[in-house]
């Protein structure tokens, strides 16, 4: 609740992996929570202790992070509101969340598309069409209002998550991409997708289409970050390869 209240962004994350895991855990946040086990137990009743060891945890953390930890996790161990957070009791570890999810679902159903869309219903369906049809979508696209184009990505990218399957590029990906072109001030909720993505159960799709979309500085960044985080894997050797060659790509050197 605190998360969903406070924290938006890191309950979104949550949220799209527990709802398609299936046993409702979110691995990320158990390999974070453990990660910070002992560190409230350590903390001395004197203030400046405490900000001491919460320091020394942190920087303990991240010279523990492997290279070939993903984006969202590695973004939540260098945020320290993300880490304060963590070390709330009860922890969430191994605990199913699916029933919490379900009950906030009003608001956002993690297990499906949005479920109070109106009449934009029909444009997410469409965008889950062939490369050339959903192409074609891209004048009508770019008649939406911001709140409404960010409800129909909200719905899309909800939908793919939901499939839990991303070894060859899911129905709608396509969709995503021509969404963001026409509404181009959608690219960072792109990024915030891409790196939510599994980068251990990822195919090279996930490196590819865009570089043509994504123009803003903040976000050329972070997708060029992305790239680096998983061209250093060493569980996906399709991804790895793929993303070293686009990096070479965007630098020249090929």
């Amino acid at each position: 609740m605190l998360a969903e209240r406070f924290i938006p962004r890191l309950f979104e994350q949550i949220a799209f992996v527990a709802a398609v895991h299936p046993k409702g855990i979110c691995e990320d946040l158990e390999m974070l929570e453990k990660g910070l086990v002992g560190d409230g137990a350590s903390a001395k009743s004197d203030g400046k202790a405490v900000a001491a060891d919460a320091r020394k945890s942190s920087k303990a953390m991240e010279a523990a992070t492997p290279a070939s930890e993903n984006a969202v996790l590695a973004e939540w161990k260098s945020s320290e509101t993300v880490q304060d957070w963590a070390r709330v009791q009860p922890l969430l570890s191994g605990i199913d969340l699916r029933p919490y999810l379900f009950v906030t679902k009003d608001k956002k159903d993690y297990f499906g598309p949005v479920s109070v869309l109106g009449h934009l219903a029909s444009v997410v369906e469409k965008l889950f069409g062939g490369k050339m049809m959903v192409q074609g979508y891209e004048a009508e696209l770019k008649l939406l209002v911001q709140p409404e184009a960010d409800k129909v990505f909200e719905a899309v990218r909800t939908k793919i998550m939901s499939t839990g399957a991303f070894e060859t590029m899911p129905a709608g990906v396509d969709g995503l991409i021509v969404l963001v072109k026409a509404q181009p001030g959608l690219q960072s909720k792109l990024l915030d997708f891409l790196e939510a993505l599994p980068g251990s159960r990822c195919g090279p799709w996930a490196v590819r289409g865009w570089q043509g979309v994504i123009n803003d500085a903040e976000c050329v960044g972070r997708l060029t970050t992305l790239l680096t985080e998983w061209s250093k894997l060493t569980n996906n050797l399709a991804l790895k390869t793929a993303s070293e060659l686009t990096l070479k790509d965007t630098k020249g050197v090929r």
